[in-house]
């Protein structure tokens, strides 16, 4: 290299470092959301509207197939729950809003699924959080089986406790099914909805030990249900030989 060149090319290589580091220590990075805490009401604390929410699949109509933002959903659900649900409420499609607030209640219901009950009933009207509370108590049931019935028959009697029972009931169907049955005979009145919900719980048996639920549907009283059953078992005994 000429000597003349060799002061230029030391002053430059001098240069490299802090310009290299004001570069660094100057690049933005997107802040975390902070955490917060839900109420029975309305968010806490919400943090401002992440960029996720003005997206305009989000803005017009839930698309169970977009996986992509269903993972944006979670990792905003994880991040700031409250604030959330408070974008999901004010969606304006009432089929979007109801199923991505049932989406990110489930999403809460994996740490905590009595804040995520109360989420959901706060946010939805009676009729379109039917289906939402029974998964939700069905996922609050493999948790803590005694709060979740206890919440489930404390509401008045009718179609939508019955279901709540039924949905509680049947996260025992596969560890104990006999005493699932049993909870189905105290909990619910005598009708089609516990007919349906024993139908449930014994093809749910069937699943882990066949002979044991084969012998439950024998021993039921003559009539419809134990017929129905039968048929069920017969059918799972077909599909399973044919398997094989």
């Amino acid at each position: 290299m000429p000597p003349t060149r060799l002061p230029l090319v030391l002053g430059l290589a001098a240069l490299a470092v802090p310009v290299g580091w004001v570069f660094f220590f100057n690049t933005p990075t997107r802040p975390t959301p902070p955490r917060v805490s839900i109420s029975s009401r309305t968010p806490a604390d919400s943090p401002a509207t992440p960029e996720l929410f003005t997206r305009p699949a989000f803005a017009t109509v839930f698309e169970p197939e977009a996986f992509d933002e269903l993972i944006a959903v979670r990792e905003a659900v994880r991040n700031a729950p409250g604030a959330t649900l408070a974008w999901a409420a004010g969606l304006t499609d009432p089929q979007a809003r109801t199923e991505m607030i049932g989406l990110i209640c489930q999403q809460i219901a994996q740490t905590d699924p009595r804040a995520a009950i109360e989420a959901a009933t706060s946010h939805l009207a009676p009729p379109d959080a039917r289906i939402p509370l029974q998964s939700l108590a069905q996922t609050w049931a493999l948790a803590d089986f005694d709060s979740a019935l206890a919440w489930a028959t404390r509401h008045p009697a009718g179609d939508f406790r019955d279901a709540l029972v039924a949905s509680v009931t049947s996260a025992r169907a596969t560890a104990a099914p006999q005493d699932a049955l049993q909870l189905l005979a105290r909990h619910m009145p005598v009708g089609p909805a516990q007919d349906h919900a024993r139908l449930e719980i014994i093809q749910s048996w069937a699943l882990s030990n066949r002979t044991a639920a084969t012998r439950c549907a024998e021993s039921l009283p003559l009539g419809p249900l134990r017929v129905e059953a039968l048929n069920l078992l017969a059918q799972l005994s077909d599909v399973s030989t044919a398997r094989e």
